[in-house]
């Protein structure tokens, strides 16, 4: 029984650990991303509608330091956790995960949803020009709320549309940001909403 004590906190210990690793490398890859977005927003400081307009790299490079700040922060706390001393600690539980995809087990019920997220997020950023900000931003925020396993689906549906909405009104009408309409039909219907605005 003892020894069954023992392996399961030696499991656990591992689990956090991996959990730990795969933590770190998605901060740290969402700290790379955002500076390299901050060094490209360079090319649209110069863009302005009017004299007292900020410019178009303004408002990105607010959004890209918060990003970048909260990433670093997480990334602080990570490493300050009692299951990591250090980054080996993080390298290897990543690279014992990699080797052992096939295992089930490896995988808990919050990588499941990190994994969703990225997906769903990368089918947002694909479709974003196409279907058009208010729609696919609608759809992408209640996906994401039904997938962290809030219900139920008309409440999720009521928030992603109400958000989806006031980001809308707000970019559009506070900070003159044009946010993408769609095409086709999904152009029109932004027009039509834009237009009540």
């Amino acid at each position: 029984m003892a020894q069954q004590t023992d392996a399961q906190a030696v499991s656990k210990e591992e689990s956090n650990t991996h959990n730990s690793g795969i933590d770190a490398l998605i901060s740290i890859a969402i700290s790379l991303g955002a500076i390299l977005f901050l060094i490209n927003s360079g090319q649209y400081a110069g863009v302005r509608t009017a004299t007292s307009d900020p410019g178009a790299a303004f408002w990105p490079r607010v959004v890209l330091v918060v990003i970048l700040l909260s990433s670093l922060v997480n990334l602080v706390h990570i490493l300050s956790r009692d299951d990591v001393v250090g980054f080996s600690s993080i390298s290897s539980p990543l690279v014992a995960g990699f080797n052992s995809v096939s295992s089930p087990s490896r995988y808990s019920t919050e990588s499941t949803k990190y994994a969703a997220s990225i997906f769903l997020l990368i089918g947002y950023i694909a479709l974003l020009s196409y279907f058009g900000f208010l729609i696919t931003t609608a759809v992408f925020l209640s996906l994401l709320v039904w997938i962290l396993g809030y219900r139920p689906v008309w409440k999720v549906a009521v928030f992603g549309s109400a958000v989806s909405l006031l980001v809308f009104i707000l970019f559009r009408n506070f900070m003159n940001i044009a946010l993408p309409y769609g095409v086709g039909i999904f152009r029109e219907l932004g027009v039509i909403v834009g237009g009540l605005i």
